[in-house]
């Protein structure tokens, strides 16, 4: 689904979208459109992702509005919400997608190429609580992305 949003990004050469998962809900007021490329939810965990839910994460200068990652210290997992700026960002993220080299989940993906460099704060999307299709059980998504889980 994001390979073929981020395609007609590309071929209706668009500026400003919102990419949305279909569990994203909107959880504070919408900003204006961004100056760049930015995550507008999800989940912080440490850099080492099998941290994730074990060790907690602090963003020091935490700001209303736009903050910078350290992808040294941090990643942005549950990518259900994200701000494509234009075109070119979408090919730069195409072009990586469709070379040879599968990709890993989506969200770690992002990550490893560094593609985003900042997020909105407060998340302006959560991801709701749904039922797993894995395990059968009331997933902690929405916890975790309500304000990335830094409270």
């Amino acid at each position: 689904a994001h390979r073929n949003a981020l395609r007609k990004i590309v071929k209706l050469k668009t500026e400003n979208n919102l990419m949305l998962e279909e569990d994203a809900t909107l959880a504070h007021l919408l900003p204006n459109p961004p100056g760049e490329s930015t995550y507008l939810g999800g989940w912080i965990v440490p850099k080492k992702v099998t941290l994730a839910g074990k060790q907690k994460v602090s963003v020091p200068k935490l700001k209303r509005g736009l903050n910078e990652i350290n992808f040294d210290k941090i990643k942005i997992l549950m990518t259900h919400s994200y701000f494509v700026k234009d075109t070119e960002t979408a090919k730069t993220i195409l072009k990586v997608i469709q070379s040879k080299d599968p990709i890993k989940n989506y969200d770690i993906f992002l990550n490893d190429y560094e593609f985003f460099h900042k997020f909105y704060y407060p998340a302006i999307f959560v991801q709701e609580s749904h039922v797993s299709d894995i395990d059968g059980k009331v997933n902690k998504n929405e916890e975790r992305s309500r304000d990335y889980d830094l409270n």
